[in-house]
């Protein structure tokens, strides 16, 4: 059976190895018949609760240590789901068993935040994986983290950088798929359609655009039971005119993921604007001696202004900024959130000095929303930027979890 690499790497980082307790219950065979969704399950190893312990005050949050309350399986499903270029394409995730399974608790789904790693065998970070054995453990509960289209069994594709559609898809396809294998009555597993999503950064933006592909296809029979979304892209066309409009240096890792979201628009809605007339004359060839591969971040092999008063023609700029680009306009809208308003409830989490993911994503979407009585909440971090903002959604995250245990829910 495959195992994880990152599984492993997280071991050795705690100075452990994987528990030699075997699972209360192998998965079964890879591909039963007639199923929809499901292809295949391979078993990873068992992860113990002292080794959880030891990981939250390694990586700076001690004082959830004692939260783990079970021993925690990973495995990796193999699922199909739907993309442009294909009918039926095979992806896949991750998926956290605690030993000590309660079915009466939600399925959570944890959305993962930006990875330029292609060649990963999962989208999954090392941290993030830490931070759903974490609530599997503490929780009790399943946890599925889907690689998203470009990692893992479909890494041979390039990651739709910040495609709501297939964000919310993968996802709502995985729930689908761990259903069908749950439904199997020779596992140790069930399945509960009340469903917790989370997820930060891109993660943040996907968290969102599942709950709305859930809500806006009825026929699957899932709800909503809370939605934590941290500091995702939500209004990607003020966000484009923002950093497209800015004349200060953004950080190579900004600019970087915003060249992979035109990347996105290029490769997958065909965006017509020539790159010649995107780029300035010297960031054009720069970018030209990499054949315009602008995904995974790559950008940082080569030198490039990452001021865009620098980077992009003027043309270019005031087309974006005087709202005259009417193709990039509505790409721009599919993929940002801001015509959904949720039925079920919604939590935003920002940090208000988010120099990667600017802060108006949140501010955007929020006042939409509530304005259309939204079922939206929001927690600010003053002066939190990306990565400080972290830990104020990892409170509110494992806070309304256990909220939602003690069957007290309150906004």
């Amino acid at each position: 059976m495959k195992k994880y690499f990152h599984i492993i790497l997280f071991c050795i980082a705690l100075v452990c190895g994987c528990s030699e307790k075997e699972p209360s219950e192998p998965p079964e065979p890879s591909e039963p018949p007639g199923y929809q969704y499901f292809v295949k399950i391979d078993e990873g190893g068992t992860v113990n609760r002292a080794m959880l312990s030891s990981g939250a005050t390694s990586y700076g949050y001690g004082k959830y240590a004692s939260l783990p309350e079970s021993d925690v399986m990973v495995h990796r499903m193999v699922y199909t789901t739907n993309y442009p270029q294909f009918t039926r394409l095979n992806v896949s995730g991750t998926l956290f068993v605690p030993v000590d399974y309660q079915p009466q608790f939600p399925t959570v789904i944890f959305q993962h935040g930006t990875n330029g790693n292609r060649d990963s065998d999962t989208g999954i970070t090392l941290m993030e994986s830490f931070f759903c054995m974490m609530i599997s453990s503490a929780f009790h509960c399943v946890v599925l983290a889907p690689d998203y289209i470009g990692y893992g069994e479909s890494k041979s594709v390039v990651h739709p950088y910040s495609h709501a559609e297939s964000l919310g898809k993968t996802g709502l396809d995985f729930i689908l798929a761990y259903r069908e294998y749950a439904a199997n009555p020779k596992v140790s597993v069930s399945f509960n359609p009340e469903i917790f999503i989370t997820g930060y950064s891109e993660g943040g933006q996907a968290a969102v655009a599942l709950h709305k592909t859930i809500e806006n296809t009825p026929s699957v029979k899932l709800h909503v039971a809370k939605d934590v979304a941290g500091s995702g892209a939500y209004d990607m066309y003020a966000f484009a005119k923002a950093i497209i409009s800015s004349d200060k240096p953004l950080g190579k890792t900004a600019m970087s993921s915003f060249l992979w979201v035109l990347h996105t628009y290029k490769n997958d809605y065909h965006y017509s604007k020539n790159y010649a007339d995107i780029f300035s004359e010297e960031d054009n060839a720069a970018l030209q001696s990499i054949d315009y591969d602008l995904s995974y971040n790559k950008p940082y092999i080569v030198n490039f202004h990452d001021n865009p008063a620098l980077l992009f023609q003027p043309a270019f700029v005031k087309a974006i900024v005087n709202d005259g680009d009417a193709e990039f306009l509505q790409i721009s809208q599919t993929n940002s959130m801001m015509n959904f308003v949720p039925n079920d409830s919604l939590i935003f989490v920002y940090g208000t000095h988010d120099s990667w993911v600017f802060p108006l994503n949140t501010e955007n979407a929020f006042q939409v929303m509530s304005k259309d009585d939204g079922k939206v909440l929001s927690y600010v971090q003053p002066d939190g930027d990306h990565n400080t903002t972290l830990f104020l959604y990892v409170d509110v995250v494992l806070n309304r979890l256990k909220l939602y245990l003690q069957s007290s829910y309150t906004q």
